[in-house]
């Protein structure tokens, strides 16, 4: 079992690694076109979701950077668990060790789950920045028609 909830970990951290590369690859790219737009009058009006983009994709970087840094995964020590008990029973040692097992998956499998609703976070930041962004441009080539 805990080897499908860390397989399942190292998945998700993979898909996070990559979304928050993909993140911190667009947000210097907005930094030039907003600055495009300051230079330029006809561009002025894309300022504001430029801006809201920035946020909303900085915010998911950050929930991308804290879900990495502060997830761990805990894995028993055998070596702690003999040092500690090395004067009880066979059978003792062997229900510690089974509960602190039961105990490390089951914390595992809330650390993955608490993550996997984090990356949904990130990922809905992500949609409405670039999902303002693209009505931003949709406004500003519908009034270059008008």
């Amino acid at each position: 079992m805990n080897k499908i909830v860390s397989s399942a970990q190292d998945r998700l951290y993979d898909k996070i690694k990559d979304v928050v590369s993909i993140v911190t690859a667009i947000i210097p790219i907005l930094f030039g076109l907003g600055y495009f737009c300051i230079n330029n009058d006809d561009f002025k009006g894309l300022l504001i979701p430029i801006g809201f983009s920035l946020i909303c994709l900085g915010i998911s970087s950050i929930i991308g950077f804290y879900i990495l840094w502060v997830s761990k995964f805990v894995y028993v020590d055998p070596y702690e668990l003999i040092q500690k008990y090395h004067e009880e029973d066979i059978d003792f040692i062997t229900l510690k060790t089974a509960s602190t097992w039961s105990l490390f998956i089951t914390e595992n499998h809330d650390n993955h789950n608490n993550s996997a609703k984090k990356y949904k976070y990130m990922l809905i930041f992500i949609g409405l920045g670039l999902g303002t962004l693209i009505i931003g441009y949709c406004f500003l080539i519908i009034s270059k028609f008008l």
